[in-house]
Order: structure tokens, then C-alpha cells, then sequence
């Protein structure tokens, strides 16, 4: 069958190169003339152009398949970088969307970065006040990975002012929160299409994650809070299939803070580390198992990974208890690599500036301090902002281990510049098996802009 399968692909492609060459102008082509033949492996694309014809071979996934991704996370030893989009230098002069909370998500044949649109541009009137986190024209869009968030390539997803997306395999799911501060709905959309809703329980900011969601076997997760920012809240995990949901369980973590989980699968389970904006300096953790059962507890490790914090020497670490006592947070992540893990964090103690990715031995499980890699990937001399996970499916990467992944979002404009709107870009850097120098990959405008001196 299979020997069959390619003489039919082979004498395909002969018929149509010589179908195309002989026209009605004596083989002379004028245009373009495009053949696609479906297959469950790859798309064989025919092209003539000028008398010349080309055969193309395009890797095409089998969109009736789940994504497996039950497979650990790849051991790396250090981060190499996979996009930047320079979005905020191109949007001097281009049509660039005002944007925040970036984030990636994969499928199995492609990355594409979403974001939180103020349905304004750059260098516009409408980018005037735009450092007000919800409004009523946040969307969240999304472009091929690398692609500034422009406004001739961008997809919208959903309506929104906090979200998340991951696919399944089949088609992308992507979750969309909007409305006012005390009815906030979340509307999930599978294959572009609204599927479900999740209403607000505790009439206050209804809001997930800002970075990918986690699909394993067909079935896709994610975590949702309601409640104080700054005091205890109230915290759940969903399950979906297709886009409907299929299950819930509330988190019970009294004392502890959860918000803007940054999530991957690995062995089979999803591992999240998320934001405590409450009292804690250290990371929770999150792990949740397919029957939604779960441990929750703070990131051992004996350095502090959010900002503001203290010093790393005054720092005691816990696995049950919020250690720091500084409010406030930001969005960041976490990769276990066996008992070790790799942490991301500001470099800058006080502000959202400079971001390092440092590995401390035995720190998933014990309150060690010991740093044993470390990389720079913006300097303590530029902002930084949220950061967050996502990994490469073994579809797409060719691995038989998940590839670790993260991005750093890189704010500009208010409320530290001196400009009228706010905006970020976005780096992104995935985990190799090779030491990577440090550099500062960092957002490099010049503000402020045209608009900002009227």
C-alpha cells in the first residue's frame, strides 16, 4: 500500500507538470497556475510560473489527531532566542496595534503570539490613555510568531481584556474575558467559533492566565481567579473538550494568593507557576492532574523569582507558605527539570527592568539557594514586564521530550515614560542543549513619538 501510495504521487505530480506546460500559447505561462493535493502527510504543491514548474513539499499535520503531549519536559542548558517582534520601532511608522499581556502558544505546525489589543495604533489619538488595563475595546489577536502585531496579518480571536489559547491538536481553543468588573464573562471559542461561557462567581475581575492554556490527549486546562488582588481570593481550574466544558474544581489554598499562572504539560500532568499578589515574593505552584485533582504549595527554591523583593541572601524559601512579605507581583514562570528548576525574573529588585532565567539546584523540592546557571536576557538598563511559558509539541519540534520555551513582554510608554499610551514587544527563547551567552534582546525604540509631542 505503501509503494502504491507513491507511484500515485509520483505519476500525480508528472501528469500535472505536463498538463501545465502545454497551454494555448504555446507552453508560455502569464500567471500563476497552483495544484494542491490534501494528504494526511504533507500538501504536494504544483506551481508554474513563467514555463517553470516547482514542486513544493509542504509538512502538513493530520487535523483529525489529538496532540499527545504527555511526554517531560527536555533537560536544557540554556535558552536560545526563537522570535522578536520589534513591534513598538515598527510602529513609528506602521500600523502597529497598542498591545499588552503578549503571550505563545503552538500547535503542531506552527507558534503564533497573542495579545491584548486596545483596539488603538500606535503613534494614534486612540493610544491616548491606554495604560487602563479593561476597557470595552480590548481584543485579543494573534500573528504568526515573529510577526508584529500589525494590522494586516493579525487574527482576531476573541473579545477580551484577559485571555488565554493553547490547541489541541485539532483546532485552537482560545478564552476571552470581558464586561464590567462584577459580571465579567469568560467565552471560550473553539475553531473560532463561541462554544461555552464561564460567568464570574465572585463578582470580582473574572481573569485567567495571559499565557497559553495546556491541552493533553484532546482535553485542554486552565486556571481562572475571581476575586481581591491584594487578599484572599478565589480560585479554579477547567477542563474542556472541543471547547465545551467538561469539568471544574475549585482550588482551596487559604492564606495564599493565585493569579496569571503560567502553565505546561509535563509527564503527563500540568505544571503551573503563577503570581501571588498578595503578601508572597515566591512563586505558587500549581500541579493538576487529568481528574483535575491537585497539589498546591509555593516554589521551594531559596531565591525569590517576583518583583519587588528582597535581597537573595535575606530570602528563607518555602513549599507551603508565602515568604517575602511584599505585595504586589508580576506575571513570571517556572520549568521543572527533574528536582532543579529554571526561574525567570526581573533583574531589577524594585522595578519591572532587566530579566534573567537562573537554574537552582534542587529547587522544585527544597529551599536551596544554589545557582547553577544563569543568562541574561535584558539588561538591568531597559524595562521588561510579564513573562511567561509555553512549550514546542513533539509534533512540531521532532524531539521525544517537550522543548521548554518562555517570552518576555517588554513595556513601554507609561507609567514609566513620558509618552501618552503604553504598549510592550516580545521576545521569545527556547530551551537547547548548549550554553548561551548573555546579550539584551531588549525593545530598542526611541520615544517618544510624534503623538506624545502634540
Amino acid at each position: 500500500m505503501v509503494v502504491f501510495n507513491v507511484l500515485l504521487h509520483a505519476v500525480s505530480i508528472i501528469l500535472t507538470v505536463l498538463a501545465l506546460g502545454k497551454s494555448e500559447n504555446n507552453g508560455i505561462c502569464k500567471g500563476t497556475v497552483v495544484r494542491e493535493y490534501n494528504e494526511t502527510v504533507r500538501i504536494e504543491k504544483v506551481t508554474q510560473w513563467y514555463n517553470t514548474s516547482v514542486v513544493e513539499y509542504v509538512p502538513h499535520w493530520n487535523e483529525g489527531t489529538y496532540i499527545n503531549n504527555t511526554e517531560p519536559i527536555c533537560d536544557v542548558k540554556g535558552f536560545a532566542p526563537f522570535s522578536k517582534d520589534n513591534g513598538i520601532r515598527v510602529g513609528s511608522r506602521g500600523h502597529i496595534f497598542v498591545i499588552r499581556e503578549p503571550f505563545v502558544s503552538c500547535s503542531p505546525v506552527e507558534c503564533r503570539t497573542f495579545f491584548l489589543t486596545q483596539g488603538a495604533l500606535l503613534n494614534d489619538k486612540h493610544s491616548n490613555g491606554t495604560v487602563k488595563d479593561r476597557s470595552p475595546f480590548r481584543t485579543l489577536m494573534s500573528v504568526e510568531v515573529g510577526q508584529s502585531p500589525n494590522v494586516y496579518q493579525a487574527r482576531f480571536e476573541a473579545v477580551a481584556w484577559s485571555a488565554t489559547a493553547c490547541h489541541d491538536g485539532k483546532k485552537w481553543m482560545t478564552i476571552g474575558v470581558t464586561g464590567p468588573d462584577s459580571k465579567a464573562v469568560a467565552v471560550v471559542h473553539y475553531g473560532g467559533v463561541p462554544t461555552d461561557v464561564v460567568n464570574s462567581w465572585a463578582g470580582d475581575i473574572l481573569r485567567t492566565q495571559e499565557s497559553s492554556c495546556t491541552c493533553i490527549q484532546g482535553n485542554c486546562y486552565w486556571v481562572m481567579t475571581d476575586g481581591p488582588a491584594n487578599r484572599q481570593a478565589q480560585y479554579r481550574i477547567y477542563k474542556a473538550n472541543q471547547g465545551k466544558i467538561i469539568g471544574q474544581t475549585d482550588v482551596s489554598f487559604s492564606g495564599g494568593h493565585i493569579e496569571e499562572c503560567s502553565c505546561y504539560p509535563n509527564d503527563g500532568k500540568v505544571e503551573c507557576v503563577c503570581r501571588d499578589n498578595w503578601t508572597g515574593t515566591n512563586r505558587p505552584v500549581l500541579v493538576i492532574s487529568p481528574d483535575l485533582s491537585y497539589r498546591v504549595g509555593y516554589l521551594c527554591a531559596g531565591l525569590p523569582s517576583d518583583t519587588p523583593r528582597g535581597e537573595d541572601a535575606q530570602f528563607v524559601g518555602s513549599c507551603t507558605s508565602p515568604m517575602g512579605n511584599q505585595g504586589y507581583g508580576v506575571k513570571g514562570f517556572g520549568f521543572r527539570q527533574g528536582t532543579d528548576v529554571w526561574v525567570g525574573r526581573t533583574i531589577s529588585r524594585t522595578s519591572r527592568s532587566g530579566f534573567e532565567i537562573i537554574r537552582i539546584k534542587n529547587g522544585w523540592t527544597q529551599t536551596s539557594k544554589e545557582q547553577i546557571r544563569r543568562q541574561v536576557v535584558v539588561d538591568n538598563l531597559n524595562w521588561s514586564g510579564y513573562s511567561g511559558s509555553f512549550t514546542l509539541p513533539v509534533e512540531l519540534s521532532g524531539r521525544e521530550c517537550l522543548v521548554p520555551c518562555f517570552w518576555v513582554e517588554m513595556i513601554r510608554g507609561r507609567p514609566e515614560e513620558r509618552t501618552i499610551w503604553t504598549s510592550s514587544s516580545s521576545i521569545v527563547m527556547c530551551g537547547v542543549d548548549h550554553e548561551i551567552a548573555d546579550w539584551s534582546w531588549h525593545d530598542g525604540a526611541i520615544l517618544p513619538f510624534d503623538i506624545d509631542k502634540m
